[in-house]
């Protein structure tokens, strides 16, 4: 009869000890839509989540490591990146002030023209 208490209470205690980790699974999965600001939650492999700031790469080594990039290269990336849309700003803005210029010699051409074709009012 102590025999099959124990059993019952060890099986009690197994069972409810595994339904309480999956209750936990189950919340902490639910706190992946809140992460704080400025970080992100990104799966690595198949089972595995990650929270790291938000933008950062990770980088696989071989089939199980991961490796997160390091500040400076998270730095040096954003840099090169806000080099290179700078670059196209100043292309764009070059452009824009050619046709600006392209434009404002046109208008005087055409002011020039109408004032040679207007006859001059006479005074009286």
């Amino acid at each position: 009869m102590k025999k099959g208490r124990l059993i019952y209470v060890t099986m009690s205690i197994f069972f409810g000890s595994t339904l309480a980790f999956a209750q936990y699974n189950d919340n902490q999965q639910g706190n992946d839509q809140a992460s704080p600001p400025g970080m992100e939650t990104k799966k690595v492999g198949n089972e595995v989540s990650v929270l790291m700031p938000t933008g950062t790469k990770m980088h696989q080594l071989n089939k199980s490591t991961y490796v997160q990039e390091s500040a400076d290269e998270y730095a040096a990336r954003q840099f090169l990146g806000i080099e290179n849309r700078l670059n196209k700003l100043e292309q764009e803005n070059r452009a824009l002030v050619e046709e600006v210029r392209y434009l404002r010699s046109k208008l005087i051409l055409q002011e020039k023209s109408t004032e040679e074709d207007v006859p001059a009012i006479a005074e009286e």
